[in-house]
């Protein structure tokens, strides 16, 4: 081949693969590992030698050594009472190959890579092959994956929300079930291959389909559940539905485990933000193109004075599994298995502080004036309202004397329930990490990572003495969801407390 082989191996001698060579389809007996052994079949004579197993010459070749080879049409016995047929068929089966080695095929593109197999046969008698090079396989990209829109959470509100990861087929016969060993030419319906006991998988698959789906970066906080069997509707040809069902006890990559039939619902076991799950397929319509969405299940509690859920996005992806950086003939590897898929994870969801965006729609530090701020963080109460702590950040939107230009943002040191952040637009409040903006006249646009933010401005030309002009007013509270403002809808989610200012 012009790949990689990488059937099982071993099995049952040095280099022994679990790949069959059949003769006119004599398929009554065992494979054996050469071709000196015939069986009747209940016929009165041993016609055609039995299926045999290819031996592992080197990485990409299989070897099949003394065949009998049956010549078309000539008489089997001395009498004359019995002939070969007139045709004389070899066919080789069960050969897996690392179709890796080509390349990701493109869903968007016609395939331009073929897996080729170069024949030859050699002997005592020549035997002339026309066409010796075949492409026996072709590379078509088998699962493709979508999602759902991301869901975008708040750290102060109890939330349940849903999201979905889809799978879908490439080809009408890319996920398959594990089935059963068959000496049946032409079976692309399942995973199993010929059969050929004392193999590590009797000559079939170590499992059907399987789909390892992998959680990375959740928040601290967060449960993730997903159901354990998926069903889509019946096909109105065949009355097969795509199945999968959780396997229990798989390995990381996917692989090993058993299928319990279980259809309760599966929590994610997490580790430092990191889980999965793996599904194999359990039913499916080998003659349609079939998709299937596996909700995910997200939920956390607030928790806002122990800092939970923690702040952040967690990402998804899904791969055929099970994974496996063997990429050769190997006696203990699982069949089929794949690669790691190396596309970058999804984003399904993100959580963000609860803010409050306060608006002081006019501020000055010129003419004599100056302005005084103070923003108040109210989410301690009587009432046992879990305060919240965070930092505000300061916009500042407008010009200096002379339209130099307006003072970089500014973060203030974090702002515990109850307490307040402090500052003069003159001076600032280095305390609290702000540093003056003199001479600056415009407005600012406060962002503080807490809810319940309250604000007061004061303007006056008798800062430190006996002011002639004096005047205060409250923030405005700036409506926002997650994703930024939302003109003319008065309040979203708690984000803040509008008060009427």
């Amino acid at each position: 081949l012009n790949v990689n082989v990488t059937n099982n191996i071993n099995f049952d001698g040095t280099n022994v693969t679990d790949s069959v060579l059949i003769i006119n389809e004599n398929n009554c007996a065992d494979p054996v590992n050469t071709g000196a052994t015939f069986s009747t079949c209940g016929a009165p004579s041993p016609y055609v030698q039995d299926p045999q197993h290819g031996v592992l010459a080197a990485t990409n070749r299989l070897e099949w050594n003394q065949v009998h080879f049956p010549y078309p049409g000539a008489s089997v016995d001395d009498i004359g009472t019995a002939f070969y047929p007139l045709v004389t068929t070899l066919r080789i089966s069960s050969v897996r190959a690392n179709a890796s080695q080509l390349g990701v095929p493109n869903a968007a593109t016609f395939p331009s890579t073929q897996i080729t197999a170069f024949l030859s046969i050699t002997g005592p008698t020549t035997i002339a092959i026309t066409n010796n090079v075949l492409n026996v396989a072709v590379p078509i990209l088998g699962l493709i994956t979508s999602g759902s829109s991301a869901i975008a959470g708040l750290q102060c509100i109890d939330t349940e929300a849903s999201a979905s990861i889809r799978l879908r087929e490439g080809f009408a016969t890319a996920f398959k079930t594990q089935g059963v060993p068959t000496f049946q030419p032409g079976n692309t319906q399942w995973e199993s291959g010929y059969w050929a006991p004392g193999s590590n998988n009797g000559g079939g698959a170590s499992q059907g389909t399987r789909f390892l789906i992998r959680f990375y970066n959740i928040p601290q906080g967060v449960k993730i559940q997903v159901p354990k069997v998926i069903e889509t509707g019946n096909s109105a040809i065949t009355g097969d539905a795509l199945r999968l069902e959780w396997v229990s006890g798989a390995d990381a990559n996917g692989g090993g485990g058993t299928v319990p039939h279980a259809t309760d619902t599966l929590t994610i076991g997490l580790s430092g933000g990191f889980g999965g799950v793996t599904y194999e397929v359990l039913d499916d319509d080998p003659f349609r193109i079939e998709q299937v969405d596996v909700p995910i299940v997200v939920s956390w509690e607030a928790d806002t004075t122990n800092d939970l859920p923690a702040i952040g996005s967690g990402q998804v992806s899904a791969s055929f599994a099970p994974l496996s950086t063997i990429v050769t003939a190997n006696n203990a590897a699982p069949e089929p298995r794949f690669l790691e898929n190396t596309a970058t994870p999804r984003t399904f969801i993100t959580i963000a502080r609860c803010t409050t965006t306060l608006l002081f729609p006019f501020v000055t530090n010129q003419a004599g004036f100056d302005t005084g701020m103070a923003i108040s963080n109210t989410s301690s109460d009587w009432l046992g309202t879990d305060p919240q702590t965070g930092a505000c950040t300061i916009h500042y939107h407008g010009a200096t004397t002379g339209g130099g230009a307006a003072p970089p943002e500014q973060t203030s040191t974090p702002i515990a329930g109850g307490e307040q952040l402090i500052f003069t637009l003159s001076g600032g409040n280095n305390a609290q990490n702000i540093t003056g903006a003199p001479e600056f006249q415009g407005y600012v646009i406060a962002v503080c990572e807490f809810q319940y933010a309250h604000g007061f401005a004061f303007i006056t030309d008798g800062f430190g003495g006996i002011p002639a002009l004096a005047q205060g007013y409250l923030a405005l509270v700036i409506p926002v969801t997650p994703s930024g403002r939302v003109p003319g809808v008065p309040n979203l989610h708690n984000l803040g407390e509008s008060l009427a200012h």
